[in-house]
């Protein structure tokens, strides 16, 4: 059981290295090393936290950060209908799996606006194309805002065979690479996008998927 337990701690570290590595001099290496100032902690802590987390947004791995209350604007699909796609899917606000990644690229609260759990305090940020409040900026090629019409629709699930998708069911994405979330296989930012993984020669800005296939991987009929 020793042997075990030491087995699975190493591949924990591992991962959090691999990770790190990835971070260190990516868009989200929110460190002076990243271009900030005022940053007073570990790349990680802008994101996690060992102790008391955020549990409101449970499905986050010790999350350290505060969700945000927008109401977005969602996704406008034939004839500009805002809350349905293409297929005349309906869609919800966006989960906890988009807020993570909304909570700085949405533009309404400050990158350095740590969750209190009584380790961190919030973190005064600036330089990048942050805004005088810390605010990730409209310049910034991250930058999202809260009127989502324009992006990919994300808050919907995948059930079953997907219309949208052409030939791909939930299981199809994932074994292509792509991330659902919850029973419901719910697809959120983090579907396509892998915060840890900064490879701008494969697969992109932080794309899970190879640039040259993350569209017809399941769009394939389109």
């Amino acid at each position: 059981m020793k042997k075990v337990l030491i087995i699975v701690v190493a591949m924990l570290l591992l991962g959090a290295g691999v990770a790190l590595a990835n971070i260190s001099g990516s868009p989200h290496d929110l460190t002076p090393t990243g271009g900030y100032t005022g940053a007073d902690y570990a790349s990680c802590t802008y994101c996690h936290t060992p102790h008391r987390p955020n549990t409101s947004m449970p499905t986050a791995p010790l999350w350290n950060r505060n969700a945000p209350t927008s109401t977005y604007t969602l996704y406008a699909g034939t004839g500009g209908a805002s809350g349905t796609t293409t297929c005349g899917t309906t869609l919800s606000q966006p989960g906890n799996n988009s807020k993570t990644c909304l909570s700085c690229h949405d533009g309404t609260m400050a990158v350095g606006d740590l969750y209190d759990n009584g380790m961190y305090a919030d973190d005064n940020i600036g330089g990048g194309n942050l805004d005088a409040n810390g605010n990730l900026g409209a310049g910034d090629k991250g930058y999202i805002g809260i009127d989502l019409r324009d992006d990919h629709p994300v808050g919907l699930s995948i059930a079953g065979a997907n219309t949208c998708a052409g030939t791909l069911n939930a299981s199809g994405m994932t074994a292509a690479g792509f991330r659902l979330y919850g029973t419901n296989n719910d697809f959120e930012c983090g579907s396509c996008h892998d915060p840890h993984s900064w490879n701008p020669t494969t697969t992109g800005r932080f794309l899970r998927v190879s640039r040259s296939t993350i569209c017809s991987a399941c769009h394939a009929t389109k």
